[in-house]
């Protein structure tokens, strides 16, 4: 059975896999060795083969008890999580997971319920057969979890998995292992077999380590880069996986949209998470006279919002000032956000706001993890789908 779906996502965690790397590791006593990560499967393969043996009732009886001790400590769960919003991160992280929870324990005894297949348009030669689909757990299921949401997206995943009745390696995100960690004790803390969970070193390592040793099924969130490093990885033993990878979404505005209700849902995507969310818009497509109603309307709401106070850095304000500065060379206008170096590092100053963009330039077709917003302008819708 397939445990879940992914979850829309961006992701910051990059894995990239390098055989002279992955040997050395294979073979050192570090916790991203492939020793050290048997052994942790090993373990997890035990706890599993008697969780699965539990009803779906018993399962989801933890699972409550998971969510109340959630709901009792909401706040030092959210401080396990490294954003200085405190309130933001119980609406962004605490309480979608609580949700998740409570829809596992209405949904899942209907989803994971054996099923008889009816014989209608079946072929003459199956008249006389009979069909049921039983969902069974797949064994040990690897979670990559990604750095903008490092308890919502892993944790739904986990849960969705131990529910039904898996056990679960989880590879953490740089920086993101104490989130993780909260949820982990305090399901053990409900209950929870020992070992059914178990945490990862946060080095990409681990997690290529991991799918060596066998896991059954790897569920991903996370770069396109990210991707493609661990399919790579996968088609040497077959093995599934689900992957949720960023990209460059587009947002179409037509003429007879509502300009104030537009510029609203962009200011929205841009700044939710500081732009690190499935939901950022990265490009605009729109006419002439919508742009500019738009444009003007937005740049007025990004000064209301004071959104010049926050600043990306690292490798994503990087990449991100790479392909404005290309844009603006090409001939985009940058009409909001501030470039800036601190230390020989690139800096991003505000929300970034691009217009006269082609579909050409870098910047409309590279996954950015940076409030960069551009601006598309087009004569049709047909123009713009094929942009």
């Amino acid at each position: 059975m397939k445990v879940s779906d992914g979850i829309a996502s961006r992701a910051t965690s990059t894995l990239r896999l390098h055989s002279a790397e992955a040997s050395k590791a294979e073979h050192s006593g570090d916790t991203c060795g492939r020793d050290v990560v048997e052994r942790t499967l090993c373990r997890a393969r035990t706890a599993q083969s008697e969780w699965a043996n539990r009803s779906v009732r018993d399962r989801l009886g933890f699972l409550k008890k998971i969510r109340l001790r959630i709901a009792d400590h909401p706040r030092e769960i959210a401080a396990s999580v490294s954003r200085p919003d405190v309130a933001e991160t119980l609406a962004a992280e605490v309480l979608p997971l609580l949700d998740a929870c409570r829809f596992l324990e209405i949904e899942a005894p209907r989803i994971l319920k054996e099923k008889w297949v009816g014989s209608k348009a079946r072929p003459m030669w199956l008249w006389g057969t009979r069909v049921a689909l039983r969902p069974e757990p797949l064994g040990v299921v690897l979670v990559i979890g990604p750095s903008n949401y490092p308890l919502m997206l892993p944790g739904i995943q986990i849960l969705q998995a131990v529910a039904a009745g898996n056990a679960v390696l989880i590879k953490p995100a740089a920086h993101c292992t104490a989130a993780v960690q909260t949820l982990v004790d305090l399901a053990e803390e409900s209950g929870l077999p020992r070992d059914l969970i178990q945490i990862l070193d946060e080095d990409p390592l681990a997690a290529m380590s991991a799918i060596r040793c066998g896991v059954n099924k790897v569920f991903l969130t996370g770069s396109v880069i990210t991707g493609r490093a661990v399919s790579r990885e996968l088609a040497e033993s077959a093995t599934p996986a689900v992957m949720e990878l960023s990209g460059c979404d587009a947002v179409f505005i037509l003429d007879d949209a509502d300009p104030e209700l537009a510029s609203d849902c962009l200011l929205f995507g841009l700044t939710l998470n500081h732009s690190q969310t499935c939901m950022a818009p990265r490009r605009v497509f729109a006419s002439d006279r919508m742009v500019d109603c738009v444009i003007s309307l937005l740049l007025k709401k990004l000064t209301v919002r004071r959104c010049s106070e926050t600043v990306a850095r690292g490798d994503a304000a990087r990449t991100a000032v790479e392909k404005i500065q290309n844009a603006v060379a090409a001939g985009a206008k940058l009409l909001a956000g501030r470039i800036s170096f601190s230390g020989g590092q690139a800096e991003l100053q505000g929300v970034a706001i691009l217009n006269e963009v082609t579909a050409d330039m870098a910047v409309t077709q590279s996954d950015l993890f940076a409030p960069v917003l551009s601006f598309l302008r087009v004569r049709t819708e047909e123009q713009a789908l094929q942009d």
